[in-house]
């Protein structure tokens, strides 16, 4: 029966700042643990990579692109479940117009945001883990996210800037204005990302994965917000301790795309193991390659980046030892 530890403590205190990790679950026949980055001062030295390579990448369409067996949002079940940003945003309106005394422009954004951040999570609630989520105003009422947050400032200020504040325990992370950006620190995997902003208000998206699903079968979206595309983080699991791994997974996209592959390690995320740029064409992409990692492939942490203006979505991800 097989045995598993987490990779982290479920929460921690760093120079007195309570932290929850991003966590995956390890399997107990994977013994060899990468140590984390060797810190000295402003420098961070990594041990030495795996020797890692990917072969026989193959990929295929093998069916249209659809949108069906996607999570609806709990708070709407009459939303439209869609990748469709427009989609979603006009269903908002007609919901809560802003000829309402009580509604403004940024309200409707922040719903749609809302909305969509609920239909991923249910997604990857489905998948076995927890990605949580948070949008609204960071400038008043604020974005808040467990232990990372927008920096609270007028929209006047960020726009003239250029960039919005991410504040995690690890430190702070540019955000462009509008745009996105992904934080991956040694124990912590989140995302942020800025769609609109006005004089006063601002519209704000956080995501942070609390725990990585492995091999994931069932449909996960990589949310859109305004074009902009958020990665998906899932883990990697072989069933046994071998130098090579088979990989198929299935990607559906809406147009041609090249989509990123990143494998990280699990004891400190900022250290890659191997990566792979991967051609999609419109529609179901049967995606299927080789990996070999030296002694033996690990437990990984998978970053899967889309391009952004694309609808995308992970059907799912198999491994198999030969």
């Amino acid at each position: 029966m097989k045995k598993y530890l987490w990779n982290f403590p479920e929460e921690r205190r760093i120079f007195g700042v309570t932290e929850f990790p991003t966590r995956v679950s390890i399997p107990n026949w994977d013994v060899i643990r990468r140590p984390p980055s060797i810190k000295a001062g402003p420098l961070s030295i990594p041990p030495p990579p795996r020797p890692a390579m990917v072969a026989n990448l193959s990929v295929k369409v093998i069916g249209d692109y659809n949108e069906k067996g996607l999570c609806s949002a709990p708070s709407d079940p009459k939303a439209p479940v869609t990748l469709s940003y427009s989609s979603i945003k006009e269903h908002v309106e007609r919901k809560t117009p802003i000829e309402d005394p009580a509604v403004v422009e940024w309200m409707q954004f922040s719903e749609t945001d809302d909305l969509i951040c609920e239909m991923t999570e249910e997604e990857y609630k489905r998948a076995g883990s927890n990605l949580v989520s948070a949008s609204g105003d960071p400038y008043i009422p604020g974005c808040k996210l467990d232990d990372i947050r927008f920096k609270s400032e007028k929209g006047s200020t960020v726009a003239g800037r250029g960039n919005a504040v991410l504040v995690t325990p690890h430190g702070n992370i540019d955000v462009p204005v509008p745009g996105k950006a992904t934080g991956i620190f040694e124990d912590l995997l989140c995302f942020g990302a800025v769609t609109n902003a006005w004089p006063r208000q601002w519209s704000g998206v956080l995501l942070k994965w609390e725990s990585l699903t492995k091999n994931p079968d069932s449909r996960i979206r990589f949310p859109s917000f305004s074009g902009l595309v958020a990665p998906q983080f899932i883990g990697h699991e072989a069933g046994v301790a071998f130098p090579t791994n088979y990989v198929v997974m299935h990607i559906s996209t809406d147009k041609p795309q090249t989509m990123k592959v990143k494998y990280r390690e699990t004891s400190d995320y900022t250290q890659e193991i191997t990566s792979l740029d991967v051609d999609l064409k419109k529609g179901k992409n049967e995606v299927s390659y080789t990996l070999l990692i030296l002694p033996y492939v690990p437990t990984m942490a998978v970053e899967l980046i889309p391009e952004d203006e694309t609808s995308t979505i992970l059907d799912d991800y198999s491994v198999s030892v030969p």
